[in-house]
């Protein structure tokens, strides 16, 4: 009954935001940054949103799309009418031994690749910008990593901390289940993590290398074993790079959002719909399109 009901609300939401498709094309900026986003075919119209009102705010970068593999001619014809020249690349073509492939483990490790040169931001297809970002533009100017907070991770923490707050609940997801042996890695004392979200971060140039992803790959699936190549295990490689990289910034809890109802999004500046609370109450369809009225000259 979920996937039914799932599957004709994101039906309504994308007959309530087809106008997004009316909506003048981007007018990009070349910069040292990218805006990077794995995209769905069934997400077309949400990317479109998330990326058009980011980059309203955002004013510059040039636009990195990773095809999960869905993308047809027409889906890729869309992207270039109204991103102008995309790149797009296709989900087989990243290399990830010796990390787990699939659960956006490619995401990750291409956006490490891209952040040798440049400052990244990975935008999920499901968040909704609604007011300025000037948190996100002063880390992006500074060059400073920073993660989307949730109700568990409000700020950076040592990996003994992590692990010891971990280690009260008893499940084997592979989120907790790795969180619980932060302790046991190399050096504890001197590592930190944060709960995060990887929905939207930014990634430094230079700050993060492949090389350490790997290592850390490695480590945690050493102590967790299988259980790392579940859904999940780029979360916490992600949390625990950004954490552990110089100058890291959770965003304000209060500005940058999960949307978890009956949470009231009030004054939030972005709010990301996740998971199965995404339709709820169509809050996220009233967003889009309010602010898609924006996008509109005149």
């Amino acid at each position: 009954m979920y996937r039914i009901r799932n599957k004709l609300a994101r039906a309504i939401h994308d007959w309530g935001c087809r106008s997004i498709l009316e909506t003048p094309p981007l007018a990009i900026r070349r910069a040292p940054l990218v805006i990077c986003s794995m995209v769905s075919r069934r997400d077309l119209l949400m990317y479109l949103v998330a990326i058009k009102l980011f980059y309203r705010r955002i004013g510059e970068g040039r636009v990195c799309i990773i095809d999960d593999g869905t993308l047809d001619a027409r889906c890729r014809a869309i992207l270039t009418r109204h991103i102008r020249e995309p790149e797009i690349i296709g989900i087989g073509d990243v290399d990830t031994a010796p990390c787990p492939r699939g659960g956006t483990w490619e995401r990750l490790l291409h956006v490490l690749s891209l952040s040798s040169r440049d400052y990244v931001i990975q935008l999920d297809s499901d968040v909704v910008v609604r007011s300025e970002l000037p948190e996100v533009v002063a880390l992006y100017r500074e060059n400073r990593c920073f993660t989307l907070g949730t109700r568990m991770g409000s700020r950076i923490v040592s990996a003994i901390e992590a692990a010891t707050i971990a280690q009260r609940h008893d499940t084997t997801h592979v989120q907790i289940a790795s969180e619980q042996r932060l302790d046991r890695l190399e050096s504890p004392h001197s590592k930190r993590y944060v709960r995060g979200c990887s929905g939207f971060a930014g990634y430094a140039r230079g700050a993060i290398s492949r090389s350490q992803a790997e290592d850390f790959s490695r480590a945690m699936q050493g102590l967790v074993g299988d259980l790392w190549l579940r859904w999940g295990s780029e979360q916490v490689a992600s949390n625990f790079l950004i954490a552990n990289s110089a100058g890291a910034e959770v965003l304000p809890v209060s500005k940058y959002v999960n949307y978890l109802p009956p949470f009231e999004i009030g004054q939030a500046s972005l709010v990301h719909f996740l998971g199965e609370h995404r339709f709820r109450g169509a809050v996220y369809m009233r967003e889009s399109r309010r602010l898609m009225r924006d996008l509109v000259p005149g």
